[in-house]
C-alpha cells in the first residue's frame, strides 16, 4: 500500500546531526538537509523551502502563511535592496524561535505572550514586533498575503526626567560666568576655590 502524502515538515535527524525538511511525495519519504544545528536558522530554510513547495498563484489567506515565511522573505528583500538587514535579521532570531510553526493568523493572540517570553525590556519587544510588522506589510503591499494581521506591541517606555541638584545648578553657572574650579575636596569631591579663566556668557 503506497503511503499517504504527507506535507512537509522539519525534524532533527540525529544521525546525520542536523536538521532536515522531510516529506512524502510520490510514496516516498523525501529528506533535504537545512545544513545547521541551529533551530533558529532551520526554521528560516524550512520556511525558505515552503515558499517553493506550497506557493500558489495570488495572495495566500493568513492562515495559510507561515510567519517564519514572511520574515524570511522580508529578510530577503532588505538584502537584495542593499538596505539596513542586519538589525532585522537580529531581532528575526528571537522571532523565528518563538513562532516557530505558527500562522500569521496566530500573530494577534500570541503578542502578549511574545513579550513574556522574551524577558526584555519593551523597548527591545517594540523593536522585535516591528520588524515583525514591516514583513506583514510588505507582503501585503506585494500581494503575497489576502489581509494584514494587528501586531500589538507594548506601550513606549516613559521618558527619563531628571532635576538638577543646587550642586550641578550652582556649576553650570558658574561656568557661563567664566569661572572653573581650582581645587577639590578630597571627601566631597566638591570645589573648594574658583578662578576665572573667560569673560561671562550672560546669555
Amino acid at each position: 500500500m503506497a503511503r499517504r502524502s504527507l506535507g512537509p515538515r522539519l525534524r532533527f535527524l540525529k544521525k546525520r546531526g542536523a536538521y532536515y525538511v522531510v516529506w512524502t511525495e510520490g510514496g516516498r519519504t523525501r529528506e533535504r538537509s537545512t545544513g545547521t544545528t541551529d533551530s533558529a536558522k532551520a526554521q528560516i530554510e524550512f520556511a525558505q523551502f515552503l515558499q517553493l513547495y506550497t506557493r500558489k498563484s495570488g495572495a495566500r489567506e493568513p492562515s495559510e502563511t507561515l510567519v517564519t515565511e514572511v520574515l524570511s522573505t522580508y529578510l530577503e528583500h532588505l538584502e537584495a535592496a542593499a538596505k539596513d538587514s542586519e538589525r532585522a535579521a537580529y531581532a528575526s532570531v528571537p522571532l523565528v524561535d518563538f513562532f516557530a510553526g505558527k500562522t500569521l493568523a496566530e500573530v494577534p493572540g500570541l503578542c502578549s505572550g511574545y513579550q513574556v517570553w522574551r524577558k526584555v525590556s519593551a523597548s527591545t519587544v517594540r523593536r522585535d514586533l516591528s520588524v515583525l510588522q514591516s514583513a506583514i506589510k510588505y507582503s501585503l503591499q506585494n500581494q503575497l498575503i489576502t489581509r494584514s494581521v494587528v501586531v500589538t506591541r507594548p506601550p513606549e517606555s516613559p521618558a527619563r526626567e531628571r532635576w538638577l541638584t543646587r550642586h550641578e545648578a550652582a556649576m553650570l553657572l558658574a561656568a557661563a560666568l567664566g569661572f572653573q574650579p581650582r581645587a577639590y575636596d578630597i571627601k566631597t569631591r566638591l570645589p573648594l576655590s574658583w578662578r576665572r579663566l573667560t569673560r561671562p556668557q550672560y546669555h
